[in-house]
């Protein structure tokens, strides 16, 4: 268990575990991380701590740093290549490692053959997500007061900033195209066995992802997407393993989308260091784990005469683009089985399987709260992973009260930690048309987002209604729903300043969702359906504000003016008591 050392030990011996793999993201190097690591060497060196940097790629840290830098050689004095088992873990008495590190280490120190001693175990802190799950301490830890790394002021200002100032000028892109070169030939041996395997069946295919990309649910839909165009792409194959050594990842990924890849395809969570690649007729890499497959195979490349291996980019829809000979979906079409298209909107690969319990669930539960078929329900969503992409909280009780005032459907509203029942009273809405759900699981949520009561689900762009656009495609393909039997889903939205290229056609493009987007006209707020609009970024930057400058009012006129809505927005019953539904 990781606590805080007593700042009285003087001396401490420091390991440092992270390889150079680990510095990669988005196919070049993380400078946020290398950053986060070369600031951990300076703070533990500069107090009087004995470091080690155990780094197992043996790739130089020099192309991480502008040449002439000063840290193009700071690393060196630190760095150890050992394996794991040659390190004598009972020296140290912190051991810091990557978070990427942790579940291996875990599995390392079980088995007991390092005598970890009296050393503690502390994780790397992840950039990218605040939201983190980690294995052991969080390394910020160690320097809190009274901890064994606190720094006084005179410290922080005088070393700490000025480092911090030269690492920000000296840091540099290590690239997806330089660390290839870097394995020139076993790339080129790579690229020339898939050409003599192009005509060869695939039958056992292992994609690899461990998906250290933050987990959004909106991303994730996208990236079932991605993994079914890519099957539809392999022919009759006989198994599909998708692994993901990533614990954050895994369990979420494994219970959203395990049963939407078909029988023939497992997701599974093995040690990338364990895959067997030589059993496969295909390995997919997704692009962010080449550089760690390759130095994991490096010498053994003749072991793989049978197998072909190909990179993914499940990031974007398209093939990479780039001239390297092996992007996967570069230049491919539909093996010819799967080559007739189908309709736009609905496509195999943006289909998400549900079950009939999932939705019976969401109807029993649904009818103990008094909605039937004539009633109907109206699904309102609030929750966002940013607060400017929603209607602030005042808006959002506004539009209940509108919804009350001019429809008879209940009204479905899951809670949050920011969204209490008492919050809609002290608002003065008081209804026995509020149905209000503590927010569960994904799926069980999604139920009542697919249930056969559901006339109408709104909310930001957010991944449920991504989830509901992918599970509504199912039913329509799987023929367990008929056109005429949708919900209208609407999803509001406008530029978000946190991603400038956000683009909302790439996301509700050929999609069952109505998608409304906040333009500034004439210096007036409007909501304008996307289908209207270019599909321009630049366009969205200027002419567009945040979703959470839309207003209530501005919202539910835009709703009341769809022809589709007609029958269902109209004057509610008096004193809250529900009536039928227009047929």
């Amino acid at each position: 268990m990781s606590f805080p050392l007593s700042p009285e030990r003087k001396h401490l011996n420091v390991l440092v575990l992270c390889d150079f793999p680990n510095l990669i993201r988005y196919k070049r190097s993380d400078r946020l991380m290398v950053r986060h690591l070369y600031n951990l060497l300076f703070i533990f060196s500069q107090n009087g701590a004995t470091v080690t940097l155990n780094d197992r790629s043996g790739l130089p840290h020099d192309v991480l740093w502008v040449a002439g830098s000063e840290l193009t050689a700071y690393a060196n004095p630190f760095l150890s290549r050992k394996a794991w088992a040659e390190l004598e873990f009972e020296q140290y008495d912190v051991v810091v490692c990557h978070f990427d590190l942790e579940r291996e280490l875990a599995s390392f120190l079980a088995t007991g053959k390092p005598a970890a001693g009296d050393s503690v175990i502390w994780s790397m802190l992840n950039p990218w997500d605040s939201d983190y799950q980690y294995r052991f301490t969080r390394v910020d830890q160690l320097f809190e007061p009274g901890a064994a790394f606190c720094m006084d002021e005179t410290f922080l200002e005088q070393q700490l900033k000025p480092f911090r100032k030269r690492m920000q000028a000296a840091c540099r892109t290590y690239t997806y195209t330089a660390y290839l070169k870097t394995f020139g030939k076993l790339v080129t041996a790579l690229q020339a066995n898939n050409l003599r395997l192009a005509k060869k069946p695939c039958k056992r295919i292992l994609i690899a992802d461990d998906y250290r990309r933050r987990l959004y649910l909106g991303d994730s839909v996208v990236w079932m997407n991605y993994v079914k165009k890519l099957l539809r792409h392999c022919g009759d194959f006989d198994q599909v393993t998708i692994n993901i050594d990533n614990d954050n990842a895994f369990d979420r990924l494994q219970s959203w989308y395990g049963p939407a890849f078909g029988a023939k395809v497992v997701i599974s969570k093995q040690p990338f260091a364990s895959l067997d690649f030589a059993t496969y007729d295909l390995v997919v890499l997704e692009t962010d784990l080449v550089l760690k497959f390759l130095l994991q195979v490096q010498d053994r490349p003749t072991s793989f005469s049978a197998t072909s291996v190909y990179t993914i980019n499940p990031l974007t829809d398209q093939p990479d683009g780039r001239q390297d000979g092996w992007d996967f979906l570069a230049g491919k079409e539909p093996a010819a089985a799967f080559a007739k298209k189908p309709e736009p909107v609905c496509r195999p690969e943006r289909a998400l399987a549900v079950s009939t319990t999932e939705r019976a669930a969401a109807d029993s539960w649904l009818e103990t709260q008094g909605v039937n078929s004539d009633h109907g329900l109206i699904v309102l969503l609030s929750g966002s992973s940013r607060a400017k992409k929603v209607l602030p909280k005042e808006e959002f009780y506004d539009l209940v009260g509108q919804f009350l005032q001019h429809t008879p459907a209940r009204l479905l509203i899951f809670l949050a930690e920011d969204l209490c029942e008492t919050d809609f009273a002290a608002a003065g809405l008081l209804s026995d048309r509020l149905i209000f759900r503590p927010a569960g699981g994904v799926r069980e949520d999604l139920g009542f987002l697919i249930s056969r009561y559901t006339r109408l689900v709104i909310g930001p762009c957010t991944g449920m209604l991504h989830f509901a656009n992918a599970a509504w495609i199912y039913l329509l393909l799987e023929n367990k729903v008929n056109a005429k039997d949708l919900p209208q889903m609407v999803v509001y939205t406008g530029k978000q300043e946190h991603d400038k290229d956000y683009l909302p056609h790439n996301w509700w493009g050929d999609s069952l969702v109505r998608c409304l987007v906040l333009i500034i006209e004439n210096g007036l707020d409007n909501l304008v359906d996307m289908r209207q609009l270019p599909a321009e970024v630049e366009f969205l930057q200027t002419c567009s504000d945040q979703a959470c400058n839309i207003t209530a009012k501005l919202l539910f006129n835009k709703l009341t003016n769809i022809p589709e809505m007609k029958g269902l927005l109209r004057a509610a019953p008096p004193c809250g008591k529900a009536e039928p539904l227009c047929s």
